[in-house]
């Protein structure tokens, strides 16, 4: 996505969520509930967290994925410090999607130093189902 998109995104979120807190304030005052004063930064936070996710995320689709797609993945998104790379397997429906977020021995990255890659694939081939062995989350160095 181009960072003037996200930009734009962003600011036209930051201007529409105090009129949405206002009226989900509003709304639930008068049936009663109430809602503490942070709810605006939570929110915020919430934004600002996927908007900057969105924003580091590289989208691969392949019909079949393979170890070597991953590894080229990971290869050509590194981020500068990391030295691991966790690698997350889920199938939903029918298409299996993998994951990638970057470590730094073991722990992930923070967020304003990471980048995530998801790849989306109609099938994996056996290396894929190999390196995963049943499990649905692998580090890979």
């Amino acid at each position: 996505m181009s960072p003037i998109f996200v930009q734009m995104g962003k600011q036209f979120l930051k201007e529409l969520a105090p009129e949405i807190i206002e009226g989900m304030k509003d709304a639930l005052k008068r049936s009663g509930v109430w809602i503490e004063d942070g709810i605006k930064k939570k929110i915020d936070d919430m934004i600002d967290y996927q908007v900057n996710v969105e924003s580091k995320t590289v989208r691969i689709t392949k019909e079949l994925l393979k170890k070597e797609d991953i590894t080229e993945a990971a290869k050509n998104n590194i981020v500068p410090n990391s030295n691991m790379v966790a690698a997350l397997l889920e199938k939903k429906e029918d298409i299996y999607i993998v994951y990638l977020a970057f470590l730094r021995d073991k722990e992930l990255l923070p967020l304003n130093e990471n980048r995530y890659v998801v790849i989306k694939a109609e099938g994996l081939s056996r290396d894929v189902e190999t390196l995963f062995d049943g499990q649905s989350l692998v580090v890979l160095k």
